[in-house]
């Protein structure tokens, strides 16, 4: 209940949102606010709260600049519109557990885990792979995947599996997810799992009929 009903986005029930924290809400915190020189939503700073031990990168920008109360109001807004949205969208009744768009359900009630929980680390991320696993058996199977659902696949992969601090470095890392990413990617993996399954509904109305 803190990590949702906290006046200030930009904090959860740990405090500070760190960079490393992939959830929705401190994602659009970061969006909708400025974070000052020192917090751990920065890029430059270290684990401890108001101690930087970088100087403020060049590389950082900042968008809106609401106040911490009503980009709560908005962060909320925003969230509770999208799980509606989904929500209705499922609305239908299951007919049959095996049916393929029942599984992307899932897969995308799985995906709104990652986003909707107060903290979500890298490692959380195993959530994302029944999506990413009904995509890429479907393709595999010859059902239609459009380009921008591979796409989006591929954004999701590079993004959190490509981009480690092994590879590109740790400030390279901490400056590409001060900018929220990987929550991107994850969202962008959702709106793709929903399109599946619309296709794969009206394939099989289409199907039935014939």
């Amino acid at each position: 209940m803190r990590g949702i009903t906290e006046a200030d986005p930009s904090r959860g029930p740990l405090g500070e949102e760190k960079v490393e924290n992939i959830a929705l809400r401190p994602a659009l915190a970061r969006y909708l606010m400025h974070l000052p020189y020192g917090h751990l939503g920065r890029p430059e700073t270290s684990d401890t709260p108001g101690r930087p031990n970088q100087p403020p990168s060049r590389y950082y920008l900042q968008f809106l600049d609401l106040p911490p109360a009503n980009a709560a109001k908005v962060a909320g807004l925003t969230m509770a519109v999208f799980l509606l949205v989904v929500g209705y969208l499922f609305r239908n009744r299951v007919v049959s557990r095996t049916d393929l768009a029942v599984l992307c359900e899932c897969a995308t009630v799985s995906l709104l885990m990652l986003l909707y929980s107060p903290i979500t680390w890298k490692q959380h991320c195993v959530g994302a792979l029944p999506a990413v696993y009904l995509i890429c058996r479907g393709g595999f199977a010859g059902r239609t995947i459009t380009r921008w659902v591979i796409a989006a696949v591929l954004i999701y992969a590079v993004f959190t599996e490509v981009l480690s601090r092994e590879i590109v470095g740790r400030d390279v890392v901490k400056l590409v997810d001060s900018y929220r990413v990987k929550t991107i990617a994850i969202v962008l993996l959702l709106v793709a799992m929903l399109g599946c399954r619309r296709t794969w509904l009206r394939r099989r109305q289409m199907t039935s009929l014939a």
